[in-house]
């Protein structure tokens, strides 16, 4: 790793990763349209810019992470849908808010999955102690929200797509352990989004899908409305800058988890913006970001 100055640039990537991850947010609260169609312009712009550069490098052979990222694509597919569709009725505010939940969720789950894990925890009584605080704590403040009708709302419509979107980091974290760094994450950020927008495709037109499909003619036409392709552009500059950042900090770094640390900021970019604009947020701004507070030391316990 570089000395001086280069040493510290992973910050500024994991800054950046941070800000983009409450810019996606923003950018939809901004717009409000259509989920569907302001994610499937969003892949769709992507893949245009990702296509030329899949084959600079080369993609890995294991067919074990192309089955993990599969999985994960299908369970990003809709995750997305119910995430977006929330921040559009709710706000950027909460749904930055309650995303570090997945972290918890996340967790739990592989530490289920790694015994040798659990246990290394159970041997540092302190460590332990710390983890269940800040579980118990998560919790407390998810309940907390029940008072506040409009962040418990959010809240019940988020739950399944969180428990998804752990599901989907797992996959991802597996998909990765069958590839090197660099070739995985660009064959990873391309595969998701061409399958991602296949999904979507073959929802919207085939018919025993389709039909299915509350409002189906009105997603249709939305597609080919201006707002809704800017919008999926703004959405796209957002997550090419996202991804990218979050992986290069994580490949520089020596802890990933200070990454993590710096990723759960995005909450505050989006209150820091929330003030500039005089934008007054009406969920339960305290409970939430006590969420937030919970993960950040869960990261402390788990990884430091």
């Amino acid at each position: 790793m570089p000395d001086g100055v280069g040493e510290w640039i992973w910050v500024w990537f994991a800054l950046l990763a941070a800000i983009s991850q409450a810019g996606l947010a923003l950018v939809n609260e901004f717009f409000k349209v259509s989920p569907i169609g302001m994610l499937f312009w969003m892949r769709a712009i992507c893949l245009c810019f990702l296509f030329p550069v899949v084959f600079l490098v080369d993609l890995p052979t294991d067919p074990f992470y192309y089955l993990f990222v599969f999985i994960g694509a299908l369970i990003f597919a809709y995750s997305d849908l119910v995430r977006f569709g929330v921040v559009a009725k709710s706000g950027a505010g909460i749904v930055t808010r309650l995303d570090p939940l997945a972290v918890a969720i996340t967790f739990v789950v592989w530490t289920a999955l790694s015994p040798a894990l659990f246990f290394s925890y159970l041997a540092e009584p302190l460590r332990a102690g710390g983890i269940v605080v800040s579980l118990i704590g998560c919790v407390y403040f998810a309940l907390r929200l029940r008072k506040c009708e409009i962040s418990y709302e959010a809240l019940r419509h988020m739950a399944p797509a969180l428990l998804l979107s752990a599901v989907g980091i797992i996959t991802g974290k597996f998909a990765m352990m069958h590839a090197s760094l660099l070739n995985g994450v660009i064959g990873y950020v391309f595969f998701q989004s061409f399958i991602v927008l296949s999904v979507y495709i073959i929802a919207l037109n085939i018919p025993s899908i389709a039909n299915r499909l509350p409002h189906r003619d009105m997603l249709c036409r939305s597609l080919k409305e201006k707002i809704v392709l800017l919008a999926g552009g703004s959405m796209a500059i957002a997550w090419l800058f996202h991804t990218p950042s979050k992986w290069m900090a994580i490949s520089l770094v020596e802890n990933p988890a200070y990454v993590t640390m710096i990723g759960l900021s995005a909450p505050l970019w989006v209150i820091l913006l929330y003030k500039a604009i005089g934008r007054r947020d009406e969920n339960d701004v305290y409970s939430s970001l006590g969420i937030v507070f919970c993960i950040a030391m869960l990261v402390v316990f788990t990884q430091f």
